[in-house]
């Protein structure tokens, strides 16, 4: 038995595939827009990630590159800082905000950029207490220890040390 199409049903039919059809070439033009952008702009970015990996390596907080880079959104800053810290020297991926550099004293330095919910910035040098598991500012921005404690770094930071 052939299946009876009646007008109403065609002409409702045809709507929603010209919509189909309609979102589907939005999303293209978005895409290839923002594509054009990226490309139009990268440089420009490139020169800001550049600006505030520099900044960070020079021991500015998230705070304060987030005032010169005129955006008070925490989101903003700690995307911007994140995405500048990755290739910082001794930098490593599986830990954006936070970088280890070993010192010859036996000593280690940390460097850390926007720190986990924190936001926070700063540089300290600190020393593996006795029992091997724990470690001790003894220069620098001696805050972080408490920070680097509570948002839970010790374990990540320890296993860097002895690598």
């Amino acid at each position: 038995m052939a299946r009876v199409v009646n007008k109403d049903d065609e002409l409702l039919e045809a709507i929603k595939l010209a919509r189909y059809r309609e979102k589907e070439a939005q999303r293209q033009a978005r895409k290839e827009l923002q594509q054009a952008i990226e490309r139009a702009t990268g440089k420009a970015h490139a020169d800001v990630v550049s600006a505030v990996r520099a900044a960070l390596v020079g021991g500015q907080s998230a705070r304060q590159i987030g005032i010169a880079y005129g955006s008070s959104d925490p989101y903003t800053v700690r995307k911007l800082v994140l995405e500048a810290s990755i290739n910082i020297e001794g930098g490593n991926p599986s830990h954006p905000d936070w970088f280890m550099n070993k010192n010859v004293d036996g000593s280690f330095t940390v460097q850390v950029m926007s720190l986990a919910d924190t936001g926070l910035s700063g540089t300290a040098t600190f020393v593996v207490d006795d029992d091997g598991e724990n470690f001790t500012a003894i220069d620098g921005d001696v805050w972080m220890q408490m920070q680097l404690y509570r948002v839970g770094y010790v374990k990540a930071i320890m296993e860097e040390f002895y690598a």
